[in-house]
């Protein structure tokens, strides 16, 4: 076997090892960043040749559901293949081998992007066992359902970083690769979600990166999630009013607090995980709620505005829930149903009809 046989023999197992290594770790990450969801294992074969194993998530406390699948298969290199991978004809009796890692998560709240990854490995030999041809490929992207320019900012910068600790340049081409990946041609080249990185066909040499840079590089990028969408998850769920209230008679502390309603069963979800650290004794979720809000300087100084906002929903026969006041509002959560009979009664007596 010759020099370069060797090697990529080396690297045939090494990576094995650290997709196995990823696969592992990956699956960690997702398990304890939601708490509650558990992966169901399953392992598969294919007629050709190797097999995978395939985990899945489903109704966590974080995540709708969660795909984390390695394979490793090997078989026939025909020529139909070959044409599909835009490489010339192989000779008789060549064989490939692939083995990679493909993940995709779904949260629960649309505020939690949606994120993909995959880093692969496959390589081609001849008739005696001599290595042809072999590459490396690999995409990390976010889809948001809510693009937040905060979260595609940490995302790329973060890539950007992982990229530049294995070479000059990679993230300034990687970057613009996946732009193009992923772009809906048939809807004008418009872009899904923000993007992120994307490259293939990364043979040893390549970029300046010899065999060992190059698997290095690739096993970063299997093992980016926590460092690229794990703030991204744990920053998912925006608390917005909070009021704490305390009863004299049982020592109690009663918090309320509001959130989206899109985002109000991954709260809960979150809160039962967390029970036993939070020690709360009962839970009360409600989804007809409304938040009505006077906004100005000064508001806290200024009494009579607050007086004439509760005099008026008084007066429609509103009931106030919960009451938040600070320097710059006051804020009053009401029963939706009367939320537009709020807004109008609250316009005409501040005289905001006409603005």
């Amino acid at each position: 076997m010759n020099a370069t046989a060797a090697t990529t023999g080396s690297m045939k197992r090494r990576t094995i090892e650290a997709i196995a290594a990823a696969h592992e770790a990956l699956t960690r990450f997702y398990a304890e960043l939601d708490g509650v969801g558990r992966f169901r294992e399953e392992d598969w074969s294919r007629d050709g040749g190797g097999g995978g194993v395939s985990r899945v998530m489903t109704n966590g406390a974080l995540f709708e559901k969660v795909g984390a699948n390695r394979a490793l298969v090997h078989g026939e290199f025909t020529a139909a293949m070959a044409a599909h991978l835009l490489l010339p004809a192989p000779p008789a009796g060549a064989r490939f081998f692939a083995t990679g890692l493909s993940t995709i998560a779904h949260p629960l709240s649309p505020k939690i992007p949606t994120v993909h990854m995959n880093a692969r490995y496959l390589e081609i030999v001849g008739r005696d066992g001599a290595v042809l041809d072999a590459w490396f490929g690999g995409v990390v992207d976010l889809t948001p359902t809510y693009p937040l320019p905060d979260d595609a900012a940490l995302f790329h910068r973060e890539l950007e970083r992982l990229c530049g600790a294995h070479g000059r340049n990679l993230y300034a081409d990687f970057k613009p690769a996946c732009d193009a990946y992923f772009a809906n041609h048939h809807r004008g080249g418009e872009a899904r979600g923000v993007g992120g990185i994307f490259f293939d066909h990364l043979r040893p040499g390549d970029r300046g990166l010899d065999a060992d840079a190059l698997l290095a590089f690739v096993s970063d990028v299997a093992a980016a999630l926590p460092r690229v969408f794990g703030p991204l998850a744990r920053a998912g769920v925006n608390v917005d009013m909070i009021v704490q209230t305390a009863a004299d008679e049982d020592k109690t502390t009663e918090i309320t607090f509001t959130v989206n309603k899109i985002e109000l069963d991954c709260a809960q979800k979150v809160l039962e995980v967390e029970s036993g650290k939070i020690g709360y004794a009962k839970m009360i979720a409600k989804d007809d709620v409304s938040k009505i809000s006077l906004v100005g300087i000064g508001m806290r100084s200024h009494a009579g505005v607050a007086a004439t906002m509760f005099e008026t929903l008084a007066e429609k026969g509103i009931n106030i829930d919960v009451i938040e006041t600070s320097e710059i509002n006051i804020s009053v959560l009401i029963a939706s149903e009367y939320t537009e009979l709020a807004l109008r009664s609250l316009h005409t007596v501040y005289g905001l009809d006409a603005k």
